[in-house]
């Protein structure tokens, strides 16, 4: 999936934004229950998540921790690669099953890739024959990650009185 920003002239109200946050509470959460905690009717609220879905502003998933299932090993990558070729490499590596997120950057790298993999025999078979075999990457830095303390992409919640497009202000 690519992401794609948020149009920032995208109106939500207080009811949209009530919604997504019920559900940041609990996925699960009945439509019933959001109605009952947000104020409106149960069709209002699925209407409203089918909008905000439809739109792109909102998924609802459920999200697997890979360690928890057996992938021990997460490593992390800033790959450089031949001028012109970064979204058709980072479009190769999306593809392939270990690699769990892609972005592209400005500065030291050209693409960050987390990856997971079952074992260290696996990162390995990964690092020196699928990435090897990319003729456009030029150089690969990779970090083993030792302990993961926080995670909050999957988790990050609404800040209070902020809506999208709206500064941080400090």
């Amino acid at each position: 999936m690519v992401y794609r920003p948020l149009d920032v002239s995208a109106e939500l109200d207080e009811v949209d934004l009530g919604i997504m946050a019920r559900l940041q509470e609990d996925g699960r959460m009945s439509n019933a229950g959001i109605a009952r905690s947000v104020g409106v009717s149960e069709s209002t609220v699925k209407k409203r998540i089918d909008r905000l879905v439809e739109r792109g502003i909102m998924r609802v998933l459920a999200v697997v921790d890979p360690i928890s299932f057996g992938h021990g090993e997460h490593m992390m990558a800033g790959i450089n690669v031949r001028p012109g070729t970064a979204t058709d490499v980072g479009s190769a590596l999306a593809k392939m099953p270990e690699v769990a997120f892609i972005a592209y950057f400005l500065g030291r790298y050209d693409i960050w890739m987390e990856v997971f993999t079952p074992d260290k025999d696996s990162l390995l078979d990964f690092l020196s024959e699928r990435l090897e075999g990319m003729d456009d990457i030029l150089n690969i830095e990779t970090f083993s990650v030792l302990r993961t303390q926080k995670v909050e992409y999957y988790n990050w919640t609404l800040q209070e009185g902020r809506t999208p497009g709206t500064p941080h202000r400090r």
